[in-house]
Protein backbone atom coordinates (compact mmCIF):
# COMPACT_ATOMS: atom_id res chain seq x y z
CA UNK A 1 0.00 0.00 0.00
CA UNK A 2 3.02 2.24 0.75
CA UNK A 3 4.26 1.65 -2.80
CA UNK A 4 1.28 2.71 -4.08
CA UNK A 5 1.27 5.66 -2.68
CA UNK A 6 5.06 6.77 -3.18
CA UNK A 7 3.73 6.09 -7.12
CA UNK A 8 0.51 7.65 -7.03
CA UNK A 9 2.59 10.79 -5.62
CA UNK A 10 5.45 10.72 -7.97
CA UNK A 11 3.47 10.31 -10.77
CA UNK A 12 1.76 13.25 -9.59
CA UNK A 13 4.85 15.23 -10.04
CA UNK A 14 6.19 14.15 -12.81
CA UNK A 15 6.29 16.56 -15.50
CA UNK A 16 4.86 16.70 -18.72
CA UNK A 17 6.70 17.80 -22.06
CA UNK A 18 5.09 20.32 -24.03
CA UNK A 19 4.61 18.30 -26.97
CA UNK A 20 2.99 15.95 -24.84
CA UNK A 21 0.46 18.31 -23.31
CA UNK A 22 -0.94 20.04 -27.16
CA UNK A 23 -1.12 16.59 -27.91
CA UNK A 24 -3.33 15.44 -25.03
CA UNK A 25 -5.20 18.69 -25.44
CA UNK A 26 -5.20 17.73 -29.60
CA UNK A 27 -6.75 14.29 -28.87
CA UNK A 28 -9.27 15.68 -25.63
CA UNK A 29 -10.50 18.98 -26.26
CA UNK A 30 -14.23 18.70 -26.11
CA UNK A 31 -14.23 21.63 -28.05
CA UNK A 32 -12.61 20.33 -30.72
CA UNK A 33 -14.42 16.82 -30.72
CA UNK A 34 -17.60 18.47 -31.40
CA UNK A 35 -16.15 20.43 -34.53
CA UNK A 36 -15.39 16.62 -35.94
CA UNK A 37 -18.84 15.55 -35.03
CA UNK A 38 -19.69 18.21 -37.35
CA UNK A 39 -17.47 17.23 -40.13
CA UNK A 40 -18.63 13.79 -39.95
CA UNK A 41 -22.20 15.23 -40.04
CA UNK A 42 -21.04 16.97 -43.65
CA UNK A 43 -19.47 13.90 -44.36
CA UNK A 44 -23.00 12.21 -44.09
CA UNK A 45 -24.84 15.28 -46.05
CA UNK A 46 -22.09 14.24 -48.77
CA UNK A 47 -23.67 10.94 -49.85
CA UNK A 48 -26.94 12.17 -49.95
CA UNK A 49 -26.55 14.93 -52.04
CA UNK A 50 -27.19 13.08 -55.10
CA UNK A 51 -30.11 11.08 -53.86
CA UNK A 52 -33.24 11.82 -56.43
CA UNK A 53 -36.20 13.29 -53.87
CA UNK A 54 -38.36 10.23 -52.61
CA UNK A 55 -41.31 9.23 -55.09
CA UNK A 56 -44.71 9.91 -54.33
CA UNK A 57 -47.14 7.65 -54.12
CA UNK A 58 -50.81 8.08 -54.37
CA UNK A 59 -54.27 5.85 -54.16
CA UNK A 60 -57.78 7.20 -54.65
CA UNK A 61 -61.07 6.79 -55.83
CA UNK A 62 -62.44 8.91 -58.41
CA UNK A 63 -66.28 9.82 -58.99
CA UNK A 64 -68.13 8.80 -56.17
CA UNK A 65 -71.83 9.60 -56.61
CA UNK A 66 -73.50 11.33 -53.68
CA UNK A 67 -76.81 9.60 -54.56
CA UNK A 68 -75.32 6.43 -55.17
CA UNK A 69 -71.76 6.09 -53.82
CA UNK A 70 -71.98 2.43 -53.55
CA UNK A 71 -72.38 1.90 -57.51
CA UNK A 72 -69.38 1.96 -59.06
CA UNK A 73 -70.87 0.81 -63.16
CA UNK A 74 -72.59 3.87 -63.49
CA UNK A 75 -69.93 5.64 -65.70
CA UNK A 76 -66.63 5.59 -67.25
CA UNK A 77 -65.15 8.46 -64.95
CA UNK A 78 -65.72 5.95 -61.76
CA UNK A 79 -62.55 4.21 -61.44
CA UNK A 80 -59.64 3.09 -58.54
CA UNK A 81 -56.67 4.21 -58.89
CA UNK A 82 -52.95 4.12 -57.79
CA UNK A 83 -50.12 6.33 -59.49
CA UNK A 84 -46.50 7.01 -58.65
CA UNK A 85 -44.65 10.81 -58.87
CA UNK A 86 -40.91 11.02 -59.39
CA UNK A 87 -39.28 14.17 -59.63
CA UNK A 88 -36.18 14.46 -61.67
CA UNK A 89 -33.53 17.52 -61.15
CA UNK A 90 -32.52 18.62 -64.52
CA UNK A 91 -28.90 17.48 -65.62
CA UNK A 92 -26.22 18.46 -63.43
CA UNK A 93 -27.77 19.58 -60.59
CA UNK A 94 -27.23 16.55 -59.10
CA UNK A 95 -23.52 16.72 -59.84
CA UNK A 96 -23.24 20.10 -58.11
CA UNK A 97 -25.24 19.66 -55.25
CA UNK A 98 -22.87 17.04 -54.53
CA UNK A 99 -19.56 19.62 -55.15
CA UNK A 100 -21.64 21.53 -52.56
CA UNK A 101 -21.87 19.32 -49.94
CA UNK A 102 -18.14 18.45 -50.39
CA UNK A 103 -17.16 22.43 -49.98
CA UNK A 104 -19.41 22.35 -46.82
CA UNK A 105 -17.40 19.85 -45.54
CA UNK A 106 -14.40 21.24 -46.62
CA UNK A 107 -15.34 24.84 -45.08
CA UNK A 108 -15.78 22.69 -41.65
CA UNK A 109 -12.91 21.17 -41.41
CA UNK A 110 -10.65 23.98 -42.27
CA UNK A 111 -12.99 25.65 -39.27
CA UNK A 112 -11.92 22.58 -37.28
CA UNK A 113 -8.14 23.60 -38.25
CA UNK A 114 -8.67 27.01 -36.90
CA UNK A 115 -10.15 25.78 -33.93
CA UNK A 116 -7.33 23.45 -33.60
CA UNK A 117 -4.51 26.28 -34.28
CA UNK A 118 -6.29 28.63 -31.91
CA UNK A 119 -6.26 25.84 -29.00
CA UNK A 120 -2.14 25.27 -29.63
CA UNK A 121 -1.64 29.22 -29.88
CA UNK A 122 -3.30 29.59 -26.64
CA UNK A 123 -1.85 26.40 -24.57
CA UNK A 124 1.47 27.75 -25.60
CA UNK A 125 0.95 31.52 -24.43
CA UNK A 126 -0.18 29.83 -21.14
CA UNK A 127 3.12 27.84 -21.05
CA UNK A 128 4.95 30.77 -21.54
CA UNK A 129 3.43 32.70 -18.66
CA UNK A 130 4.36 29.67 -16.73
CA UNK A 131 7.80 29.65 -17.97
CA UNK A 132 8.20 33.08 -17.04
CA UNK A 133 6.93 32.51 -13.82
CA UNK A 134 9.04 29.94 -12.78
CA UNK A 135 12.48 31.02 -14.12
CA UNK A 136 11.77 34.47 -12.09
CA UNK A 137 11.13 32.01 -8.91
CA UNK A 138 14.42 30.11 -9.88
CA UNK A 139 15.77 34.07 -9.38
CA UNK A 140 13.81 34.80 -6.58
CA UNK A 141 14.91 32.30 -4.98
CA UNK A 142 18.71 32.62 -5.78
CA UNK A 143 18.67 36.02 -4.31
CA UNK A 144 17.07 35.47 -1.56
CA UNK A 145 20.04 33.24 -0.46
CA UNK A 146 22.48 35.78 -1.66
CA UNK A 147 20.49 38.75 0.38
CA UNK A 148 20.17 36.56 3.31
CA UNK A 149 23.97 36.11 3.07
CA UNK A 150 24.90 39.92 2.39
CA UNK A 151 22.62 40.59 6.18
CA UNK A 152 24.59 38.08 7.77
CA UNK A 153 27.83 39.93 6.92
CA UNK A 154 26.62 43.23 7.16
CA UNK A 155 25.56 42.10 10.82
CA UNK A 156 29.27 40.98 11.52
CA UNK A 157 30.47 44.66 10.16
CA UNK A 158 27.57 46.23 12.25
CA UNK A 159 29.82 46.18 15.63
CA UNK A 160 32.35 48.24 14.54
CA UNK A 161 30.67 50.45 11.24
CA UNK A 162 27.71 52.25 12.33
CA UNK A 163 27.54 53.43 8.63
CA UNK A 164 26.42 49.73 7.73
CA UNK A 165 23.37 49.73 10.04
CA UNK A 166 21.62 51.86 6.59
CA UNK A 167 22.56 49.48 4.18
CA UNK A 168 21.35 46.24 6.44
CA UNK A 169 17.88 48.10 6.39
CA UNK A 170 18.62 48.05 2.77
CA UNK A 171 19.09 44.48 2.38
CA UNK A 172 16.24 43.76 4.76
CA UNK A 173 13.64 45.80 2.62
CA UNK A 174 15.06 43.89 -0.80
CA UNK A 175 14.71 40.45 0.91
CA UNK A 176 11.32 41.63 2.25
CA UNK A 177 10.37 42.68 -1.41
CA UNK A 178 11.65 39.35 -3.05
CA UNK A 179 9.55 37.16 -0.48
CA UNK A 180 6.36 39.14 -1.45
CA UNK A 181 7.18 39.31 -4.95
CA UNK A 182 7.87 34.97 -4.61
CA UNK A 183 4.69 34.46 -2.80
CA UNK A 184 2.66 36.25 -5.42
CA UNK A 185 4.75 34.35 -8.21
CA UNK A 186 3.63 31.20 -7.11
CA UNK A 187 -0.14 32.27 -6.56
CA UNK A 188 0.21 33.15 -10.37
CA UNK A 189 1.78 29.44 -11.50
CA UNK A 190 -0.94 27.45 -10.07
CA UNK A 191 -3.58 30.10 -11.77
CA UNK A 192 -1.47 28.96 -14.95
CA UNK A 193 -1.15 25.44 -14.49
CA UNK A 194 -5.28 25.58 -13.78
CA UNK A 195 -5.15 27.58 -17.45
CA UNK A 196 -3.05 24.90 -19.32
CA UNK A 197 -5.11 21.80 -17.15
CA UNK A 198 -8.34 23.12 -18.87
CA UNK A 199 -6.54 23.85 -22.39
CA UNK A 200 -5.17 19.97 -21.96
CA UNK A 201 -8.19 18.39 -20.62
CA UNK A 202 -5.99 16.95 -17.94
CA UNK A 203 -4.27 17.72 -14.98
CA UNK A 204 -0.58 19.48 -14.95
CA UNK A 205 1.62 19.88 -12.02
CA UNK A 206 5.00 20.63 -13.17
CA UNK A 207 6.22 21.04 -17.60
CA UNK A 208 9.47 20.50 -18.20
CA UNK A 209 10.71 22.74 -20.98
CA UNK A 210 13.95 24.40 -22.67
CA UNK A 211 13.62 27.93 -22.49
CA UNK A 212 16.23 28.60 -24.97
CA UNK A 213 15.10 25.95 -27.64
CA UNK A 214 11.49 27.00 -27.57
CA UNK A 215 12.46 30.25 -29.15
CA UNK A 216 13.99 29.05 -32.14
CA UNK A 217 11.53 29.39 -35.18
CA UNK A 218 11.92 29.08 -39.36
CA UNK A 219 9.20 31.11 -41.04
CA UNK A 220 7.02 29.49 -44.16
CA UNK A 221 4.57 31.98 -44.78
CA UNK A 222 0.83 32.34 -44.38
CA UNK A 223 -0.73 30.43 -47.08
CA UNK A 224 -1.76 26.96 -44.28
CA UNK A 225 -3.23 29.56 -41.93
CA UNK A 226 -6.79 28.22 -41.36
CA UNK A 227 -9.15 31.03 -41.21
CA UNK A 228 -7.61 31.96 -44.81
CA UNK A 229 -8.30 28.57 -45.90
CA UNK A 230 -11.83 28.45 -44.84
CA UNK A 231 -12.33 32.07 -47.07
CA UNK A 232 -10.71 29.98 -49.76
CA UNK A 233 -13.15 26.89 -49.65
CA UNK A 234 -15.81 29.30 -49.09
CA UNK A 235 -15.45 31.05 -52.57
CA UNK A 236 -15.37 27.65 -54.36
CA UNK A 237 -18.37 26.79 -52.31
CA UNK A 238 -20.03 29.89 -53.88
CA UNK A 239 -18.62 29.01 -57.24
CA UNK A 240 -20.42 26.33 -56.77
CA UNK A 241 -23.67 27.72 -56.22
CA UNK A 242 -23.20 30.09 -58.53
CA UNK A 243 -23.31 27.15 -60.99
CA UNK A 244 -26.01 25.86 -59.39
CA UNK A 245 -28.11 28.29 -59.37
CA UNK A 246 -27.36 29.04 -62.98
CA UNK A 247 -29.37 25.41 -63.99
CA UNK A 248 -32.67 26.94 -61.44
CA UNK A 249 -33.35 28.50 -65.19
CA UNK A 250 -33.82 24.70 -66.21
CA UNK A 251 -36.66 23.46 -64.91
CA UNK A 252 -36.58 20.21 -62.77
CA UNK A 253 -39.11 17.64 -64.46
CA UNK A 254 -41.84 15.67 -62.80
CA UNK A 255 -43.10 12.11 -64.55
CA UNK A 256 -46.18 10.53 -63.23
CA UNK A 257 -48.03 7.35 -63.92
CA UNK A 258 -50.88 5.76 -62.76
CA UNK A 259 -53.61 2.85 -63.25
CA UNK A 260 -57.23 3.30 -63.25
CA UNK A 261 -59.56 0.30 -62.60
CA UNK A 262 -63.10 0.87 -63.56
CA UNK A 263 -66.14 -2.09 -62.89
CA UNK A 264 -67.66 -2.80 -66.34
CA UNK A 265 -65.43 -0.64 -68.10
CA UNK A 266 -61.90 -1.19 -69.57
CA UNK A 267 -59.03 -0.02 -67.05
CA UNK A 268 -56.37 1.94 -68.27
CA UNK A 269 -53.01 3.87 -67.40
CA UNK A 270 -52.10 7.60 -67.68
CA UNK A 271 -48.83 9.01 -67.99
CA UNK A 272 -47.68 12.66 -67.51
CA UNK A 273 -45.31 15.25 -66.99
CA UNK A 274 -45.10 18.49 -65.34
CA UNK A 275 -42.48 21.10 -64.59
CA UNK A 276 -42.34 24.73 -63.38
CA UNK A 277 -42.36 27.81 -65.50
CA UNK A 278 -39.08 30.43 -64.39
CA UNK A 279 -40.52 33.38 -66.21
CA UNK A 280 -40.38 35.74 -63.58
CA UNK A 281 -36.71 36.24 -63.45
CA UNK A 282 -36.55 34.99 -59.50
CA UNK A 283 -33.30 32.90 -60.94
CA UNK A 284 -31.71 35.45 -62.23
CA UNK A 285 -32.15 38.00 -59.10
CA UNK A 286 -30.61 35.12 -57.22
CA UNK A 287 -27.74 34.42 -59.63
CA UNK A 288 -27.02 38.06 -59.42
CA UNK A 289 -26.86 37.87 -55.09
CA UNK A 290 -24.68 34.72 -55.19
CA UNK A 291 -22.14 36.58 -57.37
CA UNK A 292 -22.19 39.32 -55.03
CA UNK A 293 -21.47 37.13 -52.37
CA UNK A 294 -18.08 35.55 -54.33
CA UNK A 295 -17.24 39.49 -54.58
CA UNK A 296 -17.51 40.06 -50.92
CA UNK A 297 -16.12 36.52 -50.06
CA UNK A 298 -12.67 37.22 -52.71
CA UNK A 299 -11.88 41.41 -51.50
CA UNK A 300 -12.15 39.88 -47.55
CA UNK A 301 -10.06 36.91 -48.57
CA UNK A 302 -7.90 39.58 -49.66
CA UNK A 303 -7.55 41.71 -46.94
CA UNK A 304 -7.24 39.03 -44.41
CA UNK A 305 -4.21 37.80 -46.63
CA UNK A 306 -2.47 41.76 -46.79
CA UNK A 307 -3.54 41.78 -42.58
CA UNK A 308 -1.83 38.34 -42.35
CA UNK A 309 1.01 39.26 -43.88
CA UNK A 310 1.40 43.10 -42.34
CA UNK A 311 1.25 41.30 -39.20
CA UNK A 312 3.86 38.55 -40.08
CA UNK A 313 6.45 41.15 -41.05
CA UNK A 314 5.79 43.24 -37.81
CA UNK A 315 6.31 39.97 -35.82
CA UNK A 316 9.82 39.40 -37.41
CA UNK A 317 10.69 42.86 -36.39
CA UNK A 318 9.56 42.44 -32.90
CA UNK A 319 11.30 38.85 -32.89
CA UNK A 320 14.56 40.18 -33.99
CA UNK A 321 14.67 42.85 -32.07
CA UNK A 322 14.06 40.55 -29.28
CA UNK A 323 17.35 38.46 -30.12
CA UNK A 324 19.01 41.13 -30.33
CA UNK A 325 18.42 42.29 -26.77
CA UNK A 326 18.98 38.95 -25.32
CA UNK A 327 22.47 39.08 -27.13
CA UNK A 328 23.33 42.27 -25.28
CA UNK A 329 22.59 41.12 -22.25
CA UNK A 330 24.06 38.16 -22.44
CA UNK A 331 27.35 38.72 -23.95
CA UNK A 332 27.54 42.76 -22.88
CA UNK A 333 26.09 43.27 -20.03
CA UNK A 334 25.60 40.21 -17.34
CA UNK A 335 29.44 39.65 -18.08
CA UNK A 336 30.37 43.53 -17.39
CA UNK A 337 27.93 43.13 -14.34
CA UNK A 338 29.50 39.97 -12.94
CA UNK A 339 32.64 41.41 -13.14
CA UNK A 340 31.24 44.32 -10.64
CA UNK A 341 29.70 42.09 -8.89
CA UNK A 342 32.92 40.56 -8.37
CA UNK A 343 34.30 43.15 -7.56
CA UNK A 344 32.16 44.80 -4.95
CA UNK A 345 32.20 41.05 -3.05
CA UNK A 346 36.26 41.27 -2.74
CA UNK A 347 35.61 44.60 -1.46
CA UNK A 348 32.81 43.41 0.56
CA UNK A 349 35.43 40.81 2.38
CA UNK A 350 37.79 43.71 3.30
CA UNK A 351 35.27 45.98 4.76
CA UNK A 352 36.08 48.52 2.07
CA UNK A 353 33.11 48.37 -0.43
CA UNK A 354 30.74 47.00 1.69
CA UNK A 355 28.14 49.99 1.06
CA UNK A 356 28.22 49.04 -2.79
CA UNK A 357 27.00 45.66 -2.66
CA UNK A 358 23.39 45.60 -1.91
CA UNK A 359 23.16 48.46 -4.80
CA UNK A 360 25.34 45.68 -7.27
CA UNK A 361 23.39 42.96 -6.20
CA UNK A 362 19.92 44.71 -7.30
CA UNK A 363 21.34 45.41 -10.70
CA UNK A 364 22.05 41.76 -11.32
CA UNK A 365 18.67 40.56 -10.19
CA UNK A 366 17.46 43.23 -12.70
CA UNK A 367 19.15 42.45 -15.48
CA UNK A 368 18.41 38.70 -14.71
CA UNK A 369 14.40 39.12 -14.05
CA UNK A 370 14.83 41.28 -17.68
CA UNK A 371 16.44 38.86 -19.54
CA UNK A 372 13.92 35.95 -18.79
CA UNK A 373 11.41 38.58 -20.12
CA UNK A 374 12.68 39.57 -23.08
CA UNK A 375 12.87 35.18 -23.57
CA UNK A 376 9.33 34.73 -22.69
CA UNK A 377 8.41 37.44 -25.14
CA UNK A 378 10.39 35.93 -27.95
CA UNK A 379 8.71 32.79 -26.96
CA UNK A 380 5.04 34.37 -27.32
CA UNK A 381 6.11 36.12 -30.62
CA UNK A 382 7.11 32.91 -32.09
CA UNK A 383 3.64 31.21 -30.93
CA UNK A 384 1.81 34.47 -32.46
CA UNK A 385 3.98 33.81 -35.59
CA UNK A 386 2.97 29.90 -35.65
CA UNK A 387 -0.54 30.97 -35.67
CA UNK A 388 -0.60 33.61 -38.18
CA UNK A 389 1.74 30.71 -40.34
CA UNK A 390 -1.46 28.05 -39.33
CA UNK A 391 1.38 25.55 -37.68
CA UNK A 392 0.71 23.72 -34.52
CA UNK A 393 4.44 22.98 -34.11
Amino acid sequence: MKLLLIFILSASLFAESIEDIVKTALKNNPNLKSIEELVRLKETKTKRSKNLQNPVLKIGINDLRLDNPSRRDLEPMQSEYISIKQQFPYFGKRDLNKRLAISEKDITFANYLEAKNYLVKSIYLNITDYIEINESLKIFNKYIDLTKQSIDLYRSFSITNDSSHLFLMKSELFLTNLKTKTVDYNSKLEEILQNISYLASKKIVKIDYDINHLSKIDFKGVKKNPKLIALSEKIRYQKHKIARVKLDNFSDFAIEAGYYRRDNFQDYISLGISFSLPIYGTENIRLEEEKIKKISLSMKKRDFENYLLSRLALLKIRYDSLKKKIELIEKESLPKIEHMFELTNAGVISGSTLFKYIDTLERRFDLELKLIKFKAQLIRTKAQILWLEGRTQ
